[in-house]
């Protein structure tokens, strides 16, 4: 199922390789401000982990003064990432997550961008 909706609290229930995960999303967050595998060196584990542990959005993340398990200076370059990241959300520069995006995660688009989506079926016969 695909996340939808961001009441607070909302509890989304994602399919991840046939097991489901739970990620509670705060108040006007939507799946894309929740995502960090776009970071450099960081998988699903690493996320879900981060997602555990309260960093649900990045501004937890940003604000967060450090992260277990991750160095500065590493959480340096995350923190430049993510602002970047919030930049290019701000100007909806969806091209710039379907490039940073592994293309098996770009679901996350989703709720941001359903809105300007346009599905076409073309009859063939």
């Amino acid at each position: 199922m695909l996340p939808t909706g961001t009441a607070k609290g909302l509890q989304n229930v994602c399919i991840d390789s046939g097991l489901a995960f739970t990620l509670f999303i705060s108040h006007g967050v939507v799946m894309i401000e929740s995502s960090f595998c776009f970071l450099p060196r960081v998988g699903r584990k690493t996320e879900r982990r981060w997602w555990r542990d309260g960093l649900t959005s990045w501004d937890d993340f940003l604000t967060a003064k450090s992260i277990k398990g991750l160095g500065e200076n590493r959480k340096t370059i995350y923190d430049r990432a993510l602002e970047q990241a919030k930049y290019k959300r701000a100007e909806n520069d969806a091209r710039y997550f379907g490039v940073h995006l592994p293309a098996h995660e770009h679901w996350r688009l989703y709720e941001w961008l359903r809105p300007r989506t346009v599905y076409l079926d073309i009859e063939t016969n």
